[in-house]
């Protein structure tokens, strides 16, 4: 799968789920300042954006091949960076910005064109990160037999494999394609979506215990 399929796939999630009503995707914003005689060209905001209501939520997806012929942890490290770090990175960014410079928001790369939809007020948005980090389901079924990635919240970084913890900025929800697959299956609705990832972001972040999440096989039902 390349990065433009895997790009297509969470698009076509969107567009063919009860998101597809409020989905936007590949929205640019101009960076940097105006320059006379030179016009400031448009860099990628996120890959999809959803408003719904009051919640407005970001996606990023990010498809990095995992190298399994080369020591595991060195693999891990710089998939790790690549997927989940870059990421994480963008949707900071674009997190403050939305909060910073709201209007500054393009349907197109040229940023020629504004977004249209109306954005919740300052004081009412509330903003949803979530990362697609694809590319090592198949390492991850060759060490544990599940294609998915591990949560412990007590992990810092990229220190144990295969293993995310909490981003120590704002909240980031990190799946992979299976895993928003069986997500977008089980639930209705997009107020049923947005209800699933504030639970999950408070008992992820709840900050009196320590909490450990194993993936499951893809054939079971969740």
């Amino acid at each position: 799968m390349s990065v433009n399929e895997s790009e297509e796939r969470l698009l076509n999630f969107t567009k063919k789920t009860f998101l597809s009503m409020w989905s936007h995707s590949n929205i640019f914003y101009k960076k940097g300042k105006e320059r006379k005689g030179k016009e400031r060209k448009g860099k990628e905001f996120c890959d999809v954006m959803v408003v719904f209501g009051n919640d407005v939520i970001i996606m990023s997806d990010k498809l990095i091949n995992y190298n399994i012929e080369i020591d595991e942890k060195i693999a891990w490290n710089r998939w790790y960076k690549s997927a989940i770090e870059s990421s994480i990175k963008q949707l900071n960014g674009a997190y403050n910005h939305i909060n910073s410079y709201p209007d500054n928001l393009y349907t197109d790369a040229q940023a020629t064109e504004p977004f249209s939809m109306e954005l919740p007020h300052s004081d009412e948005i509330c903003i949803h990160l979530i990362a697609i980090a694809n590319g090592c389901s198949n390492a991850c079924y060759r060490k544990y037999g599940r294609y998915g990635l591990n949560i412990d919240t007590a992990c810092t970084g990229k220190d144990t494999l295969f293993t995310i913890g909490i981003p120590t900025r704002k909240f980031v929800h990190i799946f992979n394609d299976s895993s928003l697959d069986k997500i977008f299956t089980c639930l209705d609705t997009t107020r049923d979506f947005i209800d699933y990832i504030q639970a999950r972001e408070n008992l992820l972040t709840t900050s009196d215990k320590y909490i450990k999440i194993y993936s499951i096989n893809l054939k079971m039902r969740v």
